[in-house]
């Protein structure tokens, strides 16, 4: 609960911050909020950005979803595929919420949930989002040793990535 409040604070954070105080704004944290909030309002007003980035959204949700189907499969645990298109996707989006490490537990527990409701044994669904979760690690690593061996190397300007310009350069 604490971190659903948190991430509707959050949102409401981005809509809000041209009521900021201009106290605020000289901490780098309000900074980054404002930023933030330039470059979400430049993608609701650029059409053609909303439209990639909720295709890229839809599109990374139906690949781990495709990827817990698999998962399923090589585990021998009798799912079909369009149970796993309509049961997965919510737990997929649970683990999503800040209140654990990555999703562990969240995302277990709504596993274990929701395929119950397809008549799946809660220690095969425990076994599934283990296996996925694990996947999951092992495909950041690299990339996380690749951000931490490059800090500071590599240009991350997000909006510049998008076509975006918030910023004077």
């Amino acid at each position: 609960i604490v971190g659903l409040l948190v991430a509707i604070a959050a949102i409401l954070a981005l809509f809000f911050t041209g009521l900021m105080p201009v106290a605020l704004r000289r901490w780098r944290v309000f900074q980054w909020i404002a930023e933030l909030s330039q470059v979400a309002f430049a993608i609701l007003r650029n059409k053609a950005a909303l439209l990639m980035l909720v295709a890229l959204s839809v599109g990374i949700h139906l690949l781990n979803v495709l990827a817990m189907y698999l998962i399923a499969r090589g585990l021998e645990i009798q799912v079909g595929i369009v149970t796993a298109v309509v049961l997965l996707p919510p737990v997929l989006l649970l683990s999503l919420l800040p209140i654990s490490v990555a999703g562990w537990g969240v995302r277990e527990g709504a596993t274990v949930v929701a395929l119950s409701l397809a008549g799946v044994p809660s220690y095969q669904s425990l076994a599934l989002s283990i296996c996925f979760g694990l996947c999951a690690l092992a495909i950041s690593l690299p990339g996380g040793v690749l951000w931490l061996v490059s800090r500071g190397k590599i240009p991350t300007d997000s909006d510049a990535a998008l076509g975006l310009r918030t910023r004077k350069q």
